[in-house]
């Protein structure tokens, strides 16, 4: 009984990090293309400052 508890736990954790992984990294890509964009931007009103 336990184990089979286990193993309905363990398919549907493999089940939901199949689709969350793939998010993550997408969200994660987007976040830091935006902070090196805005970075960029900045850091050019910064030199110009100078």
């Amino acid at each position: 009984m336990r184990g089979r508890v286990f193993q309905k736990v363990g398919e549907f954790a493999r089940k939901e990090l199949r689709f969350a992984i793939p998010a993550a990294r997408r969200a994660a890509s987007h976040g830091a293309q935006a902070f090196f964009k805005k970075f960029s931007e900045e850091y050019a009103k910064e030199r110009k400052k100078l």
